[in-house]
C-alpha cells in the first residue's frame, strides 16, 4: 500500500512539474530570426495593390526599438531620424506598434515581411489585404 501511494506521489509531482508555465524570457518569438539589421525594400502592397517599391526608400533598419527608414547605404544611417517601433507585449514581440498604428513582423531567414494598418485591424498575420501597407525585404549582409 505505501508503495503504491508513494508512486501516485511521484506521478503527481511529474505531471505538476511538466505542465508548469514557460517563462517570458524563455519564450521563442512567434515566427523566428532576428528583426535587427539592414534590410533592401523588394515589395510593396498598399490596400491589395502591388507595386510601387521602385521610387521608394530601397534600405531600411531595424535596431531595437527604433526602424530608420531610407537610410543612404547599408552602411550608413546618415542623418535619418529612427520611428518609434515600440514592443507593446514582451510575450508577442513580433507586434509593434509604429505611428500610431498596429504593426506586425515576420522574420524568415534573410527575409522580413511587415504590415502596419489602423487600430481596428487585429493583425494577427503578416500579409497584405484591405487597408493594410504590406512590405517585404531581403537581409543586407
Amino acid at each position: 500500500m505505501m508503495y503504491r501511494l508513494a508512486l501516485v506521489s511521484v506521478l503527481v509531482l511529474v505531471s505538476v512539474a511538466t505542465a508548469a508555465p514557460i517563462p517570458k524570457s524563455l519564450k521563442k518569438r512567434q515566427y523566428g530570426g532576428d528583426p535587427n539589421g539592414v534590410w533592401q525594400l523588394t515589395k510593396f502592397n498598399s490596400s491589395g495593390r502591388e507595386g510601387g517599391h521602385e521610387s521608394m526608400a530601397k534600405y531600411w533598419e531595424i535596431d531595437g526599438e527604433h526602424f530608420f527608414i531610407g537610410i543612404p547605404s547599408p552602411d550608413n544611417r546618415g542623418t535619418t531620424t529612427g520611428n518609434d517601433f515600440k514592443i507593446t507585449n514582451p510575450d508577442d514581440p513580433d507586434f509593434r506598434m509604429y505611428a500610431g498604428n498596429r504593426s506586425r513582423l515576420k522574420v524568415n531567414g534573410d527575409e522580413l515581411c511587415w504590415v502596419y494598418a489602423s487600430m481596428n485591424d487585429d493583425l494577427t498575420e503578416c500579409s497584405p489585404g484591405p487597408n493594410r501597407f504590406y512590405y517585404e525585404f531581403k537581409r543586407v549582409k
